[in-house]
């Protein structure tokens, strides 16, 4: 059975004043669905390819199985309650296929950061910050 796993996270932290799109108003959402859920005990595991569909809002851009590449998904997971599933460490690394922007999401210990990044001539620049961050499976 498939399990989606859900972002949540509040406001940006930090935004970068040459990118006035992206504002400390504005909220990252997003989730990813796995063929089956994860199991509750797993240690910096890459589900990469279990992953079979997601979508993340930066708060300008989109990023989904449509348009985008997840690069790396690596997560550990802990029960929560009887039903959930939180997920505690995370890195996932996503771009646009036409590198024109990526995110990156990188938890440890339920709040690091989520990153947006948008691709320069100098390579990619972040854009927006939020900490913490975490998914929760419900």
């Amino acid at each position: 059975m498939t399990a989606t796993y859900t972002l949540q996270c509040g406001k940006y932290d930090n935004v970068n004043s040459d990118y006035p799109q992206y504002t400390t108003e504005m909220s990252p959402t997003g989730s990813f669905t796995t063929a089956e859920a994860l199991a509750n005990d797993l240690t910096t595991a890459d589900i990469k390819d279990k992953i079979t569909a997601w979508s993340f809002f930066d708060g300008v851009t989109t990023y989904d199985n449509t348009n985008s590449t997840i690069n790396r998904c690596e997560v550990s997971t802990i029960p929560w309650g009887s039903d959930a599933i939180v997920v505690i460490n995370c890195f996932v690394g996503v771009t646009l296929n036409d590198n024109s922007g990526s995110f990156c999401m990188n938890n440890h210990s339920m709040g690091d950061a989520f990153f947006v990044n948008v691709t320069t001539s100098q390579g990619a620049t972040t854009v927006a910050q939020r900490w913490p961050t975490t998914f929760t499976s419900m």
